[in-house]
């Protein structure tokens, strides 16, 4: 059988989004005030500028369902990449800043949306695939930040600094999730890191926990609805 494209634009949905909350006299969205009203508009425009919009528009001229595997094959090889970064030793150059900045971006961006545009995206497929690939987000944003500690020298161990990746990483799961054992401790340029790091893990389980409540009781077959 074969497949039909999907007629979904991600870019002209989320642009379209956008016009219609600059006119405050849009009776459609009247109960969104001024600060949500900001927020979403900022959050639309970002997504139109990350890889993963890139990824949805081009499966999605392919058909629905391969806009939907292509997202998941898209975060399953983000969060395999931030790793094989980190173990890799790829975070000594500087090339590797940058790449984590689009990353982290791209990541938080699409993880903010699960919340702030629930009203305008359409129900994902389904509770446990959202929380896989929140898991999966957890592992690439934590493995970045581990990298980023291991670029900047920011990690100490006793008086001696922190080179391996595996404590580095053991070191960015700890902070994210406000274990802190004090074996490791950051240097002074390194709590901006820290602050950064602890500020995104605020975001993520913000996020998760509104998300699961808000499913609770909702049917778990979604089948028929798209992202």
């Amino acid at each position: 059988m074969a497949m039909t494209p999907s007629t979904h634009n991600p870019y002209a949905k989320h642009g379209s989004l956008v016009f219609d909350l600059l006119k405050f006299n849009n009776i459609k969205y009247r109960k969104i005030l001024l600060l949500e009203r900001f927020f979403i508009i900022i959050l639309c425009i970002t997504l139109m500028a990350t890889p993963a919009m890139v990824v949805r528009w081009i499966a999605g001229k392919i058909s629905r369902m391969a806009r939907k595997l292509s997202i998941e094959v898209y975060v399953l090889l983000k969060t395999c990449g931030a790793v094989f970064a980190l173990f890799g030793g790829l975070w000594a150059g500087n090339l590797y800043v940058i790449l984590c900045t689009i990353s982290l971006v791209d990541l938080f961006s699409n993880i903010l949306a699960i919340v702030l545009l629930r009203n305008f995206w359409h129900a994902p497929l389904s509770l446990n695939r959202t929380l896989i690939s929140l898991g999966l987000n957890f592992i690439e944003f934590t493995a970045w930040f581990a990298g980023l500690y291991l670029h900047f020298d920011a990690l100490r161990f006793g008086s001696a600094s922190v080179t391996d990746s595996f404590s580095a990483y053991y070191f960015s799961v700890i902070t994210s999730a406000t274990i802190g054992y004090g074996d490791i401790v950051p240097t002074f340029d390194g709590r901006k890191l820290v602050v950064i790091e602890a500020f995104c893990s605020f975001i993520f389980l913000a996020v998760v926990v509104t998300y699961v409540i808000g499913s609770l009781g909702q049917p778990n077959d979604n089948a028929s609805q798209e992202e």
